[in-house]
Formats: structure tokens, sequence, C-alpha cells
């Protein structure tokens, strides 16, 4: 159990769904912690402010979705579920982390000291690091961003991801943020680990499987010219079965995949000029 929060309260049927994820061995996304607090929300009528306020800091956290490249309204990581435009004109975003203040994001703080479960301990210290600026003028310590990378990576040595691409979304993440704090030593971990991940979860018909090693790690800090050669060996393999044009005793062009085999071909191409005038990355 979590240390409790004084300025914030959580209801307990909300105590009660957030445990239960906490101790479950099954794989799951964070977003289905959302969906489980607002099925429990519903039953309660009209909550106190107190309440309220317990069970929307805990909802936005899990319902904020993921975004790449700084592209939020907010200019964060996490972004709004659903945005649009009021009756009056005026924006719409929700979750809305304008309806949160310093004491949600201090609750955060405790959840990702102390959640047991890596998933949620995740969610927690990235929501830290990612708006505690936004939200309450303040900026976050480190460790809660190691805290988030420690937690994306244990997620997925651990298998809690219920999709390939939600494992490969945690890493991507892990190594996004360990560069951004130029932490060599974690940012060597968390490449290793895709490396093993990648054998662990590639499969032929689904190119993100195989493709996300080029996407993340090619001509990244930290890749080993011995890594870089793996990675354009794995695509040169890829390749040559996506473009088998040779059918098997049946008729049946088992591999062949011309739109799969164009994207992985515009990679490779694309390396060409740069193997060609880049010095070599250190081992």
């Amino acid at each position: 159990m979590a240390e409790p929060n004084p300025k914030l309260v959580i209801p307990v049927w909300a105590q009660d769904v957030l445990s239960k994820f906490e101790n479950q061995a099954e794989p799951y996304q964070e977003v289905e912690v959302a969906e489980a607090l607002g099925a429990a929300r519903k039953p309660q009528g009209d909550l106190n402010a107190e309440d309220w306020k317990g069970f929307l800091t805990e909802w936005s956290g899990f319902m904020l979705h993921e975004t790449h490249g700084r592209e939020s309204v907010w200019n964060t990581y996490f972004s709004p579920m659903m945005s649009g435009k009021k009756d009056d004109g005026g924006d719409f975003h929700s979750p809305d982390i304008k309806k949160l203040d310093a004491d949600s994001v201090s609750h955060w703080e405790i959840r990702a000291k102390n959640c047991a479960h890596p998933v949620m301990r995740a969610r927690y210290a990235d929501l830290v690091w990612d708006l505690k600026r936004v939200i309450a003028g303040e900026r976050p310590n480190v460790e809660f961003v190691r805290i988030a990378i420690d937690s994306y990576l244990e997620a997925a040595e651990k298998k809690y991801h219920s999709m390939e691409m939600f494992g490969i979304q945690w890493l991507r993440r892990a190594l996004d943020l360990s560069l951004s704090i130029h932490d060599a030593e974690r940012t060597k971990r968390v490449i290793e680990f895709m490396f093993e991940f990648y054998d662990r979860v590639e499969q032929l018909p689904i190119p993100g499987t195989w493709l996300f090693l080029f996407d993340s790690l090619y001509g990244t800090n930290g890749v080993t010219a011995e890594q870089e050669a793996l990675i354009i060996a794995n695509l040169e393999s890829k390749l040559a079965k996506v473009s088998n044009t040779k059918p098997d005793d049946s008729g049946v062009y088992e591999t062949l995949d011309p739109w799969t085999a164009e994207s992985v071909a515009e990679r490779l191409h694309n390396t060409i000029g740069a193997r060609r005038t880049r010095p070599m990355l250190s081992g």
C-alpha cells in the first residue's frame, strides 16, 4: 500500500481499483486503469470535492495519452485523450491538466516511490517528470526520470505488455529519457535490452516488431558500430524474405510483401551515404 498523501484523499472504491492493478500479474495497458476507475466512479453519484480531486488525479494520470516529438497541446510528452471546441469556442481537453494542481503532482511523486507494479510506477514517475513544471510551476527532481526509465525497462523485461508494440513504446520512452539526461549507463542498458526484446518479439508479418530497432537506434548516441551492423544485417535478412518471389509447392508466396519490402529498402538506402561518410562509432 502506498504512503498516504495528507493533501490528497483517494476514495476507498478508487483505491480498490488501484490495488487490483498494482497486484495484477497479467499484462495490461495504462488506459485500462483509467477505464476501471471510470467504471467504479459511475455508481458513486455526486462526489464531494475531496473525493473528486483524488479520483481525477488518478484517472487523469492513466487516461493521458503518450505522444512523441513534443506534439501535445501543452508541449509535453503526455497529451489529452480527446480535444475539441466547446460551444463558446473555447478549447476542450480530456483529461485537462488545468484541472490538476501541485497536490496532484505530489501524490504522483509518492506513488512513483512506493507503487509495487512497474507499469504503474513508470507512469507515475513519468507524469512527475513531464508535467510537474507545467502543472505546479516547479522543476521535477531527476530521481523521477530515473525511476521512470528503470520501471519501463522492468515492465518490458517482465512481459507486462499486452501487445508487443506497447513494450516497444516503453523501451523507446526509456531510451528518450535516458538520452535526455545524458545517463550513459542507463542508455547502454536500454539499448542492450532492445536487442534482446527484438529477438523475443520480432514477427515477419508485423513490421513494427522488427523495424523498431532501426527506427529507434540507428545513428543514435550510445549505439556501437557492432550494434549498427547487426541492425543492418537484420534488415537485409528481412528484405530477402519479404521480396522473395519464389512460391512454395502450393503456389503461395509465403513471405512476399512488396509494401514492407519498399519500406525496408528505403531505410537501407538511407544508410548507404551515412556509412560511407560517417566515422566509426566507438565500441
